[in-house]
């Protein structure tokens, strides 16, 4: 993951616009944090959600990026997937029965009333 992140930082360095790589780079903070290797969980929290803000903000139509970002925006134990799913244009947004919607609720433990919730 450290050499992943050491990559998406160089290209974000070279075009600090880049949304792919932001995205990308937002995704390895959020992972480094839940999976026990981030020195400091808070600073890789907040930096996590600087870069997914930053990509949101030069994603265009792109769903990989906006797939990252609501991974990385959602990753807050109070978001919604349905809030984060508001990120994608309405007439891309998966609809239940939609292969990998689901998964994603069961993937993330999704809420006892069928509703998917982040968590």
């Amino acid at each position: 993951m450290a050499s992943a992140l050491k990559l998406f930082d160089q290209a974000v360095a070279i075009d600090p616009g880049f949304a792919p790589a932001l995205g990308w780079a937002a995704i390895c903070h959020t992972r480094r944090r839940l999976d026990g290797y981030a020195e400091d969980p808070e600073t890789s929290r907040r930096k996590a959600k600087s870069l997914a803000e930053q990509a949101l903000a030069r994603a265009g139509g792109d769903l990989g990026v906006l797939a990252n970002v609501a991974m990385t925006l959602g990753d807050d134990e109070n978001a919604e997937i349905t809030s984060a799913i508001a990120l994608i244009p309405a007439k891309r947004k998966p609809q239940r029965g939609t292969p990998g919607f689901s998964s994603i609720a069961i993937e993330r433990g999704g809420g006892g009333d069928g509703s998917p919730i982040i968590s």
